[in-house]
């Protein structure tokens, strides 16, 4: 068997390794925010049956969150990455940060107070910024940023726990649709795969923080990053994710094409 070139123990990456989600998925009922529309159930006795989700094939799916290196050293101090923490530097222009920090993305819980993934390391958004960041909703600093000043969190959906919300596109958008728990949010990803099969537009949430200790690895763009990294580490002292370097997931897929 081909080992993987992330880190990851045979069989776990979704790169190398890539996971199909099970055609048949259980469908949850989702309550969602006015604008967007929901994961709704599939009506009694019609349609096709669904059978159990798989939920280890579905949980072990990987979660990234992209950060600068600057707010790296405020993750390892606190030991999570925080929702709502001020990054030191913000890709967000400060309208787009606030539209994002106040609206409500399940009632009563503004999206202020959760953690946000992507499950690609080539999401949209990131691609954005690896293109210049040229769109009206990046800030300055994200313009003049280099990408090797940059590092992905590397989670899993299953460490994110029951109260995770998913988004099959930029949950801001008018057309969004949001699924809250694994059963909603894994039938929302199946359907999502037809027409966005690398899943690069969706968001997934973590409410409240994510453990750094569930974080199984953290990709780095090249080795003497990945020496400063090292650097923070022992400053912090305790355990830390494994160290991977991997050039691609800081370069623009243009740049490679």
């Amino acid at each position: 068997m081909a080992e993987c070139i992330h880190g990851f123990e045979d069989g776990f990456c979704d790169i190398c390794f890539p996971r199909v989600v099970p055609e048949s998925l259980l469908v949850g009922a989702v309550k969602a925010p006015v604008r967007r529309s929901t994961v709704k159930p599939r009506a009694a006795g019609t349609g096709r049956a669904t059978t159990p989700v798989d939920p280890v094939t579905f949980q072990n799916r990987r979660v990234y969150h992209v950060t600068h290196l600057s707010n790296l050293e405020s993750i390892l101090h606190d030991g999570a990455i925080k929702a709502g923490a001020k990054p030191d530097l913000d890709l967000l222009r400060p309208e787009d940060r606030e539209i994002r920090g106040t609206m409500e993305i399940v009632p009563g819980e503004p999206l202020g107070n959760f953690v946000p993934f992507a499950l690609s390391p080539d999401a949209a958004w990131w691609e954005e910024i690896r293109t210049g960041a040229s769109q009206a909703r990046w800030s300055p600093a994200a313009r003049k940023a280099s990408l090797t000043e940059f590092v992905v969190l590397v989670g899993t959906i299953g460490a994110i726990g029951p109260e995770i919300v998913f988004s099959d596109r930029d949950v801001t958008h008018v057309l969004a649709r949001i699924g809250v728990g694994v059963s909603a949010g894994s039938a929302l990803t199946r359907r999502t795969m037809s027409e966005d099969p690398d899943l690069l537009q969706p968001e997934v949430f973590a409410p409240g923080s994510y453990p750094l200790s569930d974080v199984v690895l953290i990709g780095l763009p090249n080795e003497p990053v990945k020496s400063k990294v090292k650097d923070m580490i022992r400053e912090v002292g305790g355990a830390a994710p494994k160290l991977a370097v991997y050039p691609p997931w800081f370069q623009s897929s243009e740049l490679e094409a």
